[in-house]
């Protein structure tokens, strides 16, 4: 049984045996969530070993556990700091081997925070378009079938908006179907939150006027409070959810029409299941809106993506097109069966991980 300091000891000298540099290091603690500790201080001198070594007990005690100071813990007994630390060692070694190394064009990645990224040219594409500073595409419909991967699309968001520096909103609908489905209020204030604006009362009750009060309410928080910046905002579950259509709608709508007349300085993505360009956003928008139909992810895509990213880490000849079946099929049955995506992204990504890593 090892001490706290001993077992921290070891893993820092493993590390710097590694060539594990600080920056990589830096986005390893990004990758698992502990980002707020890339400055940490850790004396005058704030060498590499150092900040190893006070990233790893700020981790033990962000973790809940007993604080370092109470005294040694058996390392190799205690579950939770081991599955802690284990999961910053993997992200530091995927980090240092380029696992993570995004392409140029952060919306080709390969892998987001909850795995493989497959597939979406369509979305991608449209990613890009409106990243441009200027031209009118600047609102995204998303829709399709249920459970094929549109609320997905938030993490490669994430990873593009980590990479190109800019805020990121999120408002999944179906987070408020109990007790009584989202309101106006409801959304206007946690994007707000996000965003860290603050939202003026609306002036009418009705529900219409109310949704265009807050909207605009937003949009100009945005414009007054981010000024030099456009961040992006995802409603995710629009006609899917519990959420009052007659004040969420008309104040999707009306966030819409002022990003796609360039009124305002933001970005607008929206996901619906069956909604119509011009339902979901109304006229106006409609007209310069993008669109994607997201369709089902088949055997065709997972092969595109293990050649694509054996590639990308230079072992192109990994995947011939009869390992490419059998791993079709492994995956497959580790997420749960065919079109099971919800455990699509991890498992794929795992497997990925344990052919490529060798």
């Amino acid at each position: 049984m090892k001490d706290f300091e001993t077992a921290l000891t070891d893993i820092v000298d493993i590390l710097v045996e590694l060539d594990v540099t600080e920056a990589v290091f830096d986005d390893a603690l990004r990758d698992v969530g502990l980002g707020a500790l890339v400055d940490l201080v850790t004396d005058e001198d704030n060498t590499r070993t150092l900040k190893f070594k006070a990233a790893l007990r700020k981790l033990w005690r962000n973790r809940g556990l007993d604080s370092f100071e109470d005294g040694l813990k058996g390392f190799a007994d205690d579950p939770e700091l081991d599955a802690a630390v284990n999961a910053l060692f993997e992200a530091t070694m995927k980090r240092r081997d380029g696992w993570y190394v995004t392409p140029e064009k952060p919306w080709d990645c390969h892998v987001t925070e909850d795995g493989a990224f497959v597939n979406r040219e369509v979305f991608r594409s449209h990613v890009e378009k409106m990243l441009e500073d200027v031209g009118p595409k600047r609102v995204l419909l998303i829709s399709g079938d249920g459970m094929i991967g549109k609320s997905y699309s938030r993490e490669l968001l994430k990873v593009v908006a980590r990479r190109r520096g800019f805020d990121f909103a999120a408002a999944n609908l179906h987070v408020w179907d109990e007790p009584y489905g989202a309101t106006v209020r409801d959304v206007a204030t946690s994007l707000a939150r996000q965003l860290e604006l603050k939202v003026p009362e609306p002036k009418h009750t009705t529900p219409i006027k109310m949704a265009n009060d807050w909207a605009v309410g937003l949009a100009d928080q945005i414009t007054a409070k981010m000024r030099g910046k456009t961040p992006w905002i995802f409603i995710d579950h629009l006609d899917t959810s519990s959420a009052d259509l007659t004040e969420v709608l008309p104040f999707v709508r009306t966030l819409a029409i002022l990003a796609a007349e360039d009124q305002r300085n933001f970005r607008l993505v929206v996901v619906a299941r069956n909604l119509s360009d011009v339902k979901a956003l109304g006229h106006v928008a409609a007209k310069r809106a993008l669109h994607e139909q997201v369709g089902v992810i088949a055997d065709s895509d997972i092969k595109t993506y293990l050649t694509g990213l054996a590639k990308h880490v230079n072992k192109p000849d990994c995947f011939d097109d009869d390992a490419v079946g059998t791993a079709c099929e492994e995956i497959w049955r580790r997420a749960g069966g065919q079109g099971q995506i919800a455990d699509l992204p991890i498992c794929l990504w795992t497997f990925a991980k344990e052919n490529l890593s060798s």
